[in-house]
């Protein structure tokens, strides 16, 4: 029964944390467009930008996803202008933190008690 509520613990906060960076690299690429050029034209996990959607896949796939788990890794560190300047991106940030950070919890959790409670 704990496995179950651990394991369900777990993937909601993951597909929030995934969710919530969808949302803040949409407001980069509606509001931003520069930053987000800049940023290697990053798709999210379950969006993709019109501009990516329309080329080759592999290509501009690989490009793409390289961009979003570099973004993803550097925005967890610190967050660059745009988004400490816009109100809305500071909220989906310290979003992605904190479940990121719960994440990390719910996990030991579980290692925890697949180690001394079997």
């Amino acid at each position: 029964m704990f496995h179950a509520v651990i394991f369900s613990c777990f993937f909601s906060l993951l597909i929030h944390m995934l969710w919530t960076f969808d949302q803040l690299v949409r407001l980069e690429h509606e509001f931003y467009q520069g930053n987000w050029r800049k940023d290697g034209k990053p798709n999210g996990f379950f969006w993709t930008a019109r501009e990516n959607a329309n080329r080759k896949w592999l290509w501009v796939g690989f490009r793409s996803y390289f961009a979003r788990d570099r973004c993803l890794f550097a925005w967890m560190l610190s967050s660059p202008l745009w988004i400490k300047e816009d109100e809305k991106a500071n909220i989906l940030i310290r979003r992605i933190r904190v479940s990121y950070i719960l994440i990390g919890i719910v996990w030991m959790l579980g290692v925890v008690n697949l180690v001394f409670w079997k």
